[in-house]
C-alpha cells in the first residue's frame, strides 16, 4: 500500500530537521515515499533525501496538443542549493511547461556529445579545415566530463563551465577561451533546430582570458629564407604561396579562385562573393606583373579553379596561410600605404563605405590603389630577391 504524500511548506530550517532526523535503516521500500518530502508552496518541488545527497527534484506532467509529457529535472542539492533557489529554478521549468516549451527528458534532449558530432559534421560538409581542430579539442578538453550531458543541463547551470574554464586555464588559458568559443557556437549550432533549447549560452558565466594578438608576419629578413623553402615544391604550390603574399588574400579565397575570374585585358581578378555570407559581394583587384607570374606557375586547366586540392595542402612552411597575409599588411604599412588603401586590397569591411565605390576606385580609380598594389609587388619581389 502506497503512502499518502505530505505536502509541507519547506524551509531552511525544516530541511535541516528533515535531513538530522532522518535513519538510513529504514525498510528500502519507504524510500520513495517516508525519505521524500513535497513542497506546499511550488507543486512539483520536491526534496530527495538520500544517503549520500539531498537533492531538490523538479516533476510535473503535461499535455501539448493531445500528447502527453512530464517534466523531471534534478535542480541541485542542500544545502548548496538552498530552499529559495530551489523554488525559482522550479518556477523556472514551470513557466516553460505554461509557455509550451517544457525542456524535453534526457531520453529525447540532445546531448553536447551528439550536438558536437552534428556541428563537426556541418563543418567537414562545407569543407572548412577547423573540423579537425574542433573534434580535437572537444576530445580532449568536454567531451570526457559533459559529453553525457544535455544542453539544456548546461545553459542552467553555467557555473560547470566557468569552473572548468578556470581549470583549464591554469595549465592553457588560449586553449580555455578556445573550448568555451567552439561550445558557443555548438550551441547556437543546435539551437537553430531545437527551439526548446534555453536563450542563454552555457558559457554565458565564462570571463575569457585576455590575449595578446598573435604577431605572425614574416620578417623581412626570411624572405629569401621562405622563397628558398617554397621554390623545392612543385610549381603549381609555388604560385599558390606566391599569390597570398603578393595579395594578401585569405586562403578561402585564392582555393576559389578560377581562371574566368582573371582579366589580363583589363589587369585584374575577381574574388567571388559567397552566397551563404551575404554581405560578401564580388570584388575585382588590380593584376602586377608579380601576380601574373605567380598565376602562371599553375598551368591552366580547362576552366577550373587555378589551384586544384589546395585546400588539404600541409607543406611544411616557416610560414604560410594568414602569416602571409599579415605579411603583405606588414609591407604594405612598411611603404605609407594608408589604411583605406590597405581594407580595399585585402577586402576588409569597410563600414559606411558602398560597394560601388570600393569597385570603382580599385578598377577605374588606378592611380590610387594600382599604384599601391604595384609598389607592394615591387617591395616584395626586392625582399625575396629578385630584383
Amino acid at each position: 500500500m502506497t503512502a499518502k504524500r505530505k505536502y509541507s511548506k519547506l524551509t531552511d530550517r525544516i530541511v535541516e530537521a528533515l535531513v538530522d532526523f532522518s535513519t538510513d535503516d529504514e525498510p528500502e521500500g519507504e524510500w520513495s515515499t517516508r525519505r521524500v518530502y513535497f513542497d506546499a508552496v511550488v507543486p512539483g518541488l520536491r526534496l530527495r533525501v538520500g544517503k549520500h545527497r539531498r537533492t531538490w527534484i523538479y516533476f510535473q506532467e503535461y499535455s501539448t496538443k493531445g500528447k502527453r509529457g512530464t517534466v523531471f529535472r534534478r535542480l541541485g542539492f542542500w544545502p548548496r542549493m538552498n530552499v529559495a533557489d530551489a523554488r525559482k529554478e522550479a518556477l523556472q521549468h514551470a513557466a516553460r511547461v505554461a509557455a509550451g516549451r517544457p525542456q524535453p527528458g534526457k531520453r529525447t534532449a540532445i546531448t553536447l556529445e551528439a550536438a558536437t558530432a552534428d556541428y563537426i559534421a556541418s563543418l567537414e560538409a562545407r569543407g572548412k579545415k577547423s573540423a579537425r581542430f574542433v573534434a580535437s579539442l572537444m576530445r580532449i578538453h568536454l567531451l570526457p566530463d559533459f559529453g553525457r550531458f544535455t544542453l539544456a543541463e548546461l545553459s542552467d547551470t553555467p557555473t560547470l563551465m566557468r569552473d572548468h574554464h578556470l581549470k583549464i586555464s591554469k595549465r592553457k588559458p588560449v586553449a580555455a577561451n578556445r573550448v568555451m568559443s567552439i561550445l558557443s557556437a555548438i550551441y547556437r549550432h543546435a539551437a537553430r533546430l531545437d527551439r526548446s533549447l534555453p536563450p542563454a549560452s552555457p558559457v554565458s558565466g565564462v570571463r575569457f582570458n585576455l590575449e595578446e594578438p598573435a604577431q605572425t608576419a614574416m620578417p623581412f629578413s626570411e624572405f629569401p629564407k621562405w622563397r628558398a623553402a617554397v621554390e623545392a615544391l612543385p610549381p603549381l604550390r609555388q604560385g599558390y604561396y606566391r599569390l597570398l603574399l603578393l595579395t594578401g588574400m585569405r586562403g578561402g579565397s585564392a582555393q576559389r579562385l578560377k581562371w574566368t575570374d582573371v582579366n589580363l585585358k583589363a589587369r585584374t581578378f575577381t574574388l567571388r562573393g559567397l552566397p551563404a555570407h551575404k554581405i560578401r559581394k564580388d570584388v575585382s583587384l588590380p593584376l602586377t606583373s608579380a601576380i601574373v607570374g605567380a598565376l602562371k606557375l599553375a598551368r591552366p586547366l580547362h576552366d577550373g579553379v587555378i589551384f586544384p586540392g589546395a585546400r588539404k595542402w600541409s607543406d611544411r612552411l616557416p610560414y604560410k596561410g594568414h602569416d602571409l597575409r599579415h605579411t603583405y599588411l606588414s609591407v604594405a604599412a612598411d611603404l605609407g600605404v594608408d589604411e583605406l588603401q590597405r581594407r580595399l586590397l585585402t577586402v576588409h569591411s569597410l563600414v559606411g563605405i558602398s560597394q560601388s565605390y570600393v569597385t570603382r576606385a580599385v578598377v577605374e580609380g588606378g592611380p590610387g590603389v594600382r599604384s599601391a598594389q604595384r609598389m607592394i609587388s615591387r617591395r616584395i619581389v626586392t625582399l625575396l630577391g629578385q630584383a
